[in-house]
């Protein structure tokens, strides 16, 4: 377990239409399912996911709290002659109503540990761009969510409160046309609040990522796109880029805007006020791990290569074994304009928090994905299940793609109509050549 100090507690926190209720009735299961199977509407529109909250039993009106996956902790904001204090407290959540746009519908419960301290600089706590920022007086962090399944809609402001994402074995996921990351949680350690020790478990969400990915065999892989470290957060709409890794994209990319270019913008997370550089990537595909360590640009052009064919003698095959190869799943997210970015300095705390945190079992972390990436995407951090799932919400929309997991060339068939729309129910008498198994 490692310590921290109260600066741990600041990065750490910054850190229904018919097809709805098909993916809610169709296409998952949920072991013992109980709940309650309707969206809870939220405001994104700052960039950040704000519900409402009302402690149980306080006849107070519901305020809001950002609702961020990257917390590893829940926090009430107070003033600091108040000290630090953690206790057990019930919560009810409230979702958006659709009439007033107030968030006063009570649609969840939680019970859990609340730890009170003054987390925000300044007069409070605020969030989203700098010219239009969101006050907010508590934090929800991952600690209180552990034993569900949260569902993400940002293309609807929806989320899901789940039991959990059955089925719970990843190749019937597979087979559903889910990207399964397994395993993708990490970090861990004790906050030191004051002289109050607070232990939270590693729930950081570590993704690997391929920027301006470009999977074609017959360029070189220094070619095949930037690879970079993100950790997901619902803190903020841009994704959070360093200096160095945009330098890093923009030398393999020469045509893109030069660093010192880019027009300067603000943000406010919950620890303070981030200040960068507006760039944008060409696309970004985050990728599942796989035992080969490849890194995400290399694991992109595997399930592009092994889905078409096996290797040959001519192939750069990324596999030891030739015979028996395999790729990860992909989701490939390339937007008209682009993924929007915010360059910060390499030394911007947020970063060298989670840096801190996720050595030596992750590589550097590039940077913090946000919400806006994934408003083609419907996204189930399985708590329970302990894995992230994630889908396009439009199968048929350019771009945004789902490639399943790869296990071996034999499986190209399973996965064959998840990757190519043609390939789904075709005429028997008459199947595209592409739909076939090679």
């Amino acid at each position: 377990m490692r310590r921290r100090t109260v600066i741990g507690v600041l990065v750490g926190l910054a850190a229904c239409q018919a097809s709805d209720f098909d993916f809610v009735t169709n296409s998952f299961r949920t072991d013992g399912f109980s709940g309650d199977p309707f969206p809870i509407y939220v405001d994104t529109s700052s960039g950040a996911l704000l519900v409402g909250y009302q402690e149980i039993g306080s006849n107070d009106p519901p305020q809001a709290a950002l609702l961020d996956i990257m917390a590893p902790i829940s926090v009430f904001e107070t003033n600091a002659a108040d000290g630090v204090s953690v206790r057990d407290v019930g919560l009810t959540i409230f979702g958006m109503s659709q009439a007033t746009g107030q968030l006063s519908v009570p649609r969840a419960q939680f019970r859990g540990s609340i730890t009170n301290l003054q987390a925000c600089p300044d007069e409070g706590c605020v969030v989203g761009p700098a010219t239009a920022p969101r006050p907010i007086t508590a934090i929800l962090g991952s600690d209180n969510l552990t034993g569900d399944a949260l569902r993400l809609r940002f293309d609807l402001s929806q989320i899901f409160v789940l039991p959990n994402i059955g089925p719970s074995d990843n190749g019937e996921r597979t087979k559903l046309c889910d990207a399964v990351f397994s395993s993708p949680f990490r970090g861990g350690g004790t906050l030191l609040l004051g002289n109050t020790e607070v232990p939270f478990s590693g729930r950081r969400i570590a993704l690997s990522a391929c920027a301006a990915a470009d999977p074609r065999s017959l360029i070189p892989q220094s070619q095949r796109g930037t690879n970079l470290l993100l950790v997901a957060s619902t803190a903020i709409g841009p994704t959070l880029l360093s200096e160095t890794a945009y330098r890093n994209y923009q030398l393999a990319h020469p045509t893109e805007a030069a660093l010192e270019a880019l027009p300067a913008a603000e943000f406010w997370l919950p620890s303070g006020l981030v200040r960068g550089r507006i760039g944008k990537l060409t696309n970004l595909t985050l990728a599942a791990e796989s035992s080969e360590g490849r890194g995400a640009c290399r694991e992109a052009y595997a399930h592009h290569l092994l889905f078409t064919r096996t290797c040959s003698d001519t192939d750069d095959c990324p596999c030891i074994d030739a015979g028996n190869c395999g790729a990860p799943a992909l989701l490939e997210l390339a937007p008209t304009t682009g993924v929007r970015v915010l360059v910060v300095a390499d030394d911007n705390t947020t970063l060298q928090g989670l840096r801190t945190e996720l050595r030596p079992d992750q590589a550097e972390v590039d940077g913090v994905l946000g919400t806006e990436a994934l408003r083609t995407i419907e996204l189930d951090i399985d708590y329970p299940h302990g894995r992230v799932l994630a889908r396009c919400v439009d199968a048929n929309d350019a771009t945004c793609k789902t490639r399943p997991t790869l296990s071996t060339t034999g499986a190209r068939a399973d996965i064959a109509c998840c990757i190519l729309p043609e390939c789904c129910n075709p005429d028997p008498n008459n199947v595209p050549a592409q739909c076939l198994a090679p």
